[in-house]
């Protein structure tokens, strides 16, 4: 894209939504973008272990001697 496209497309842009909204778009955009890198980068953060006795089906869990005492 030449310096001339950069131009109207930056007009066209102020044009539509105003010289007072362009602010506000990029720190929507900006805090869009940083919500996106900060959940990539935490889901791997995420514990999927089971916990007491999740991983056992139901049969097993009523037949477990815990329950039996």
């Amino acid at each position: 894209m030449g310096f001339a496209e950069v131009i109207v497309v930056v007009f066209v842009v102020l044009a539509v939504f105003g010289a007072h909204k362009i602010p506000q778009l990029g720190d929507a955009l900006g805090q869009a973008v940083r919500n996106y890198r900060k959940q990539v980068r935490d889901a791997d953060v995420i514990d999927v272990t089971p916990r007491d006795g999740a991983h056992r089906t139901p049969a097993a869990r009523d037949a477990s001697p815990d329950r039996h005492g």
